[in-house]
Formats: structure tokens, C-alpha cells, sequence
């Protein structure tokens, strides 16, 4: 397995909305296996900036900017979630689409021509998306 090389320097935070997943099974891009777990958030108004400076290239989609985290270790017991005061773990299974949370991350070695990766260490949940995966059916669908 490949690694990537880390900056030295302190963690950042970065807020958003979770759009896609990949913490409990690894991605599958033409039936190969990533090597990495992934989450893409829909990031907040201003968060780019702090992106920017240190070099993350950041995706417009519609109206909004995304940018891609990830790392090659499991997070487990590392998605977190609860008031400041009472930060407990939580079943990685539980964040899917539309959760409102923030990523603990650090800049990898820049890899030209894709950019700084993101590399993720942490995920703060602060809401979960209630109706995301349910079972229940639409009635009007």
C-alpha cells in the first residue's frame, strides 16, 4: 500500500455537509477498491479559504464548493459526537448524506497535478441526517 507523506504542523477544521461517504466500506471507482476511506462535504460559507491557503483545490458543484477528505486509516472511534462538554464516539454507520459535521484534517505533500490532498483524522458530528437510509416508505412516491 501506498502512503502519503504528511506536512508537519497542526491539525485544521473544516465545517460542512457530508455528500458522500466511504468510512464503513472503502469506495469502488470500475470495480477497483479505493485504498483509502473517503468522506466529500459540501463546505461551508468561508471554509475554502482556509483550504485555499494551503494549496487543497476546492470543487465547484452547482451553487456550492466540495472538496474531498481522506485517509488510509479506519476511523473507527474517531467519529465523535455530542456537546462540548460530552464528546462521545458514535457507530461510523450512523453518518450518511446531509450529516452536519467537521472534519479534523491536515495537508499531505502537494502531488502535482492533482494538488494537496486533504488527509482526514477526525469527524466531529454535530446533526445526523434522521431520514437518510431509512426504511420507511414515501407514500406519495
Amino acid at each position: 500500500m501506498s502512503t502519503v507523506a504528511k506536512k508537519d504542523g497542526p491539525p485544521y477544521y473544516t465545517n460542512g455537509t457530508a455528500v458522500f461517504v466511504n468510512i464503513i466500506k472503502k469506495d469502488v471507482y470500475m470495480g477497483q477498491e479505493s485504498k483509502t476511506w473517503d468522506i466529500t462535504l459540501t463546505l461551508d460559507e468561508g471554509e475554502e479559504d482556509l483550504l485555499a491557503k494551503h494549496g487543497i483545490l476546492v470543487k465547484p458543484y452547482k451553487d456550492t464548493l466540495q472538496r474531498e477528505f481522506r485517509t488510509q486509516f479506519s476511523l473507527a472511534g474517531k467519529v465523535k459526537m455530542g456537546p462540548d462538554d460530552n464528546i462521545k464516539p458514535i457507530d461510523p454507520a450512523l453518518l450518511t448524506y446531509g450529516a452536519k459535521i467537521r472534519i479534523k484534517w491536515i495537508p499531505g505533500v502537494d502531488y502535482p497535478p492533482h494538488g494537496v490532498p486533504a488527509l482526514m483524522e477526525a469527524v466531529r458530528v454535530f446533526q445526523l441526517n434522521e431520514g437518510a437510509g431509512s426504511d420507511e416508505a414515501d407514500d406519495e412516491f
